[in-house]
C-alpha cells in the first residue's frame, strides 16, 4: 500500500498493489478497507487482480 500515511482527517489517494486483488472493479468496489476504514475505490485505477 503505498503512501503508508497521510493526514488523520483523510482524503489520502492510496494505491494497492498484490495479488488475487479481483478480476472486475465490480468484485472490490464495496470491500476495500483501510485501517479499518472503508474506501472508495476509483474504476480508472483498477487493474484487474493486480491493483
Amino acid at each position: 500500500i503505498t503512501p503508508i500515511r497521510g493526514p488523520r482527517e483523510g482524503g489520502t489517494k492510496v494505491t494497492i498493489f498484490g495479488e488475487n486483488l479481483g478480476l472486475s472493479f465490480r468484485e472490490i468496489e464495496n470491500f476495500v478497507h483501510v485501517a479499518g476504514v472503508d474506501c472508495i475505490p476509483l474504476p480508472e485505477g483498477y487493474i484487474p487482480a493486480e491493483q
